[in-house]
Parts: structure tokens; sequence; C-alpha cells
């Protein structure tokens, strides 16, 4: 990249900026605005441009490997400009430790004095591998951010200046299924901007990134086995390829066993066969009747909705056996189903040790609403659904299913975690179930951006006596009568 990119592109933008704001001006007027504009986009793009060539000084100094983008916030206030710089390095702290190594704190400490004397904000973001629970990278990465925020308190930067976060397995930018893959994504990522503000908008906007969905944060296990179970549950409905030729008694003895593998393994653990049918557990041997299909012949259409890579690859590699419904296969690895709930930390002042907030009003009809839809008989609830205007899920929802919708009593109440990703036209909240012995694994809802009173689309995945079945789920507010 050229010394004088970031000058350029400054210059650039900030003249089509004057241009904007001057439309209505004289041909001179708007000269002037261009003219003023690009003098000030020019200077943006010089600290950008000094600060990488910095922490290439750095970088080269220690053996680091960085990779920085320009960023911008757009706010109330104006457009601010301001540097991602990434860092991997494997060896900057022991496994499952947020003590930095001595060679990490050396490259640390060189890096605080490329930041020291300037006004920007800085925030310190920990990231990690899909390796462990996600409740656990999330605290592990937060403490590893905290640790590089104090080394450069230590050395001269004002605690009011840093912010730290840890964003854990939330973020991956490479597959978790690879030595190399996980390596990249066990990284810490340092963020300069102008304001509080700015770095929020930062934040929010990159933990609502489809692209964060380009790769799944289950272990290569948990993929393997989500797989198989799906592959046994079609197994089970070709005879032909999988049953011995001894006898049709074999063949249906075979089909039973592998069709109640299927379901066993998919669900996380078979409902206890000791607890009746209460708030949050089923029958014994009962199952939901929601009117959904084996998920090898769903409609997954609503994940071409969003703009997610086509990695196919994934269920290639996986899955030995190759439906009819090929494509039904490829579009499930971009649902709910093929990943787990995503925890991600909030930004703290390392001045003030608490997060800091973004006020922002309620998206229209996401005031802590609640959702229905009838799914056959049943009726089946999502609440309180919280989104603010600027996307962030204001709480966690509940999953209530009435198995008669005439029920005044749910028969069901299953807590979920939701993560919330912003397509072009459509959000997509996403709920995980994570009751061990739940039916229900996991729900994908889309809304529109605008909010409203009305989903514009969902899938509801949960067990059938056949394996993992997939219900079309579009609820909506209830009408007041």
């Amino acid at each position: 990249m050229s010394d004088y990119a970031g000058r350029a592109a400054g210059a650039t933008i900030g003249a089509g900026a004057g241009y904007l704001l001057c439309s209505n001006k004289s041909d001179a007027k708007k000269a002037a605005c261009m003219a003023a504009g690009a003098t000030a986009g020019w200077a943006i793009g010089s600290w950008i441009d000094e600060r990488r060539r910095a922490i290439e000084d750095v970088a080269r100094r220690n053996d680091m490997l960085v990779a920085y983008e320009e960023i911008d916030a757009s706010l109330p206030s104006g457009q601010e400009k301001g540097l991602s710089t990434r860092i991997n390095d494997a060896a900057m702290f022991p496994s499952g430790s947020a003590h930095l190594t001595a060679k990490a704190k050396r490259a640390f400490t060189d890096l605080a004095r490329v930041y020291k004397n300037t006004p920007q904000k800085l925030l310190i973001v920990g990231h990690t591998d899909a390796t462990g629970s996600g409740a656990l990278n999330q605290r592990l990465s937060e403490q590893r951010a905290r640790a590089v925020a104090r080394v450069f308190e230590q050395n001269g930067i004002a605690s009011e200046r840093l912010y730290y976060q840890g964003a854990g397995l939330s973020q991956p930018i490479a597959s978790n299924e690879t030595v190399k893959g996980r390596a990249e994504n066990r990284r810490v990522e340092i963020v300069e901007i102008a304001s509080e503000e700015g770095l929020a908008h930062y934040s929010q906007r990159r933990r609502r990134e489809m692209a964060n969905l380009d790769h799944s944060t289950l272990s290569v296990e948990q993929s393997k086995e989500r797989v198989a179970a799906i592959d046994r549950q079609n197994a089970a409905k070709e005879p032909a390829r999988s049953a011995p030729s001894s006898t049709a008694d074999a063949s249906d003895q075979e089909r039973r066993t592998v069709a109640s593998e299927s379901s066993s393994q998919a669900r996380r653990s078979a409902p206890s066969k000791e607890r009746p049918a209460s708030g949050d557990h089923l029958a014994s041997g009962e199952y939901l009747a929601l009117g959904g299909t084996p998920v090898d012949r769903a409609d997954l259409s609503l994940y071409a909705r969003f703009d997610t890579r086509n990695n196919a690859s994934l269920l290639e590699r996986l899955s030995p056996i190759r439906t009819a419904n090929a494509g039904s296969l490829e579009q499930l690895q971009h649902a709910c189903y093929m990943d787990s709930y995503r925890p991600s930390g909030g930004i703290k002042s390392l001045a003030r040790g608490t997060d800091i907030k973004d006020a922002s009003d309620y998206l229209h009809g996401m005031n802590k609403s609640v959702f229905t839809a009838k799914l056959e008989d049943a009726l089946v609830a999502i609440g309180p659904v919280g989104l603010l205007k600027d996307y962030t899920p204001t709480n966690d929802p509940t999953l209530f299913i009435y198995k008669r919708a005439q029920s005044k009593r749910a028969d069901l109440k299953l807590a979920g975690k939701v993560n919330v990703y912003e397509g072009k036209d459509l959000l997509l909240y996403r709920i995980f179930i994570e009751q061990p012995d739940s039916q229900v694994s996991c729900l994908d809802v889309a809304f529109d951006k605008q909010g409203g009173n009305r989903a514009e689309d969902g899938r509801l995945f949960y067990q059938g006596p056949d394996g993992l079945m997939t219900a079309t789920y579009r609820p909506a507010r209830p009408q007041r009568q």
C-alpha cells in the first residue's frame, strides 16, 4: 500500500462530502466546499498513514503479524474516521491464560508508544477460537483485552482514553475446523476513533455483521455429530442403502434403530422419563406436533434472503450421504441448527470499570413485545422481544409453547439466548434454546429493519419422532380485541 493511500482516499471522500453539503450553492461555493472537504480528508488520511507506518515498524521489530483497516462511524454529530489494527500471535498468551508472555508484554509496551501522544479513544478487543464454551471464551477474551489495556496504561496512555471488550468466539474470521483457522481467530484488535459514541457504533456494527456467520462456532466434533445425525435420519428413509439384506424383519428393525439414534443424537439428551409434562418438559415419549417437515426436505429459502457466503464445503466434507435434495442441506449450514449462541461482552471503560451506554429508542414494534403464531393446533410465542433502533437486543426472550392454542397456561417455557444480525433489508433474530433436554433447538426469525408488528419469515428447529424437523414460523404481535 502506498504511503499516501490513506491521505488520497481521505481527500477524495472529503471532497465528495463537501460537494454534497454545498450541492445547492453556486459553482464557486461548491468548489470551495470541495476544497475544504479535501483538506480535512487529507488530514484524516495523514494520521492514518502515519499510524500504519508506525505500527508496521513495531511489528517488524517484534515479529508480530498485523493487519489493519480504516473504519468509520456514521453518527448524528457527523462521520468519524478511525483505524482498526488486528494482531495475530499465538504466543501472546499461554493457552487458557490472560497473562501476557514476556515477548508479548515487550511488544505491547513498544506499541503503546505509537498511541501515546494522540487524542483518540482506544478500544482493545479480545477474540478467541471456538474451543470450549462460549461463556468461558467471552470471559477469557475480556480478561486478555484488559491485560493489554493495562500495559498501555502503565506506559503513559491515560486510562480515560482506554476501553476493553471481550468478543470471545462471536466474530470468527476463519474456519474453526483447522489449526490454522483457529490460530487466526485468536487475536487482539485495537480500535482507534475519536469518541465513545464512535467506539460503540463500530462495536455494534461488527457484532451484527452477517459475515460473522460465514464460519460456524461449532467444534469439529459437534459439526460431525450434527451432520451424522441428519445422515442417519436420511439413511433410515432409504433402507436399500443401509439395511441388511437378510430379512425384511431385520430391515425394519434397523430402520427403527437408526431413526431412534438420529433423534437421540441430534437432541442434546433424551427427555427424562421421570418428569411429567410441566412448565419446561414434555411427558416421556411425547413429541411436539408443530406441522414441520424433515430438515432434508424443508423449505430453507429464508437463508437465501441474507448475504451469507456459500460455505458448502462443511457438509460436503462431513456428510457421506448425498441426498436428492442436497440444496436444502447446503442452506442448513447457515441456519441456527449448525451454530451455537455467541456471547459477546459490552465495552468497558478502564477508568470507570463499567460498560459504556449508548442511548437509543426502541425499534418500532420491538419494545419488549410478545410475538405469536399458530403451528398446527399449538400456539408458539416468543417474548419479550426488545430491540433498539441500533438493533441492540435489550434482553433474552423466552419461548412459550401452548399445545392447544386455546390454553391459558403454557405447556413449555424455554429460556432463550439471542444474537441479532443485519442483512440488507432484514434483521435475523436468532434464538438458541440451551436447556439440555429440550426438543426445540433454536429459532431464526426475520424482521424488517424498520421494525413492525409482524415477522417477515422464520424457521423453528425441533426434534420429532423421525429426527430433526423444521417448521415455518412467522409470528405477529397479538391484535387487541
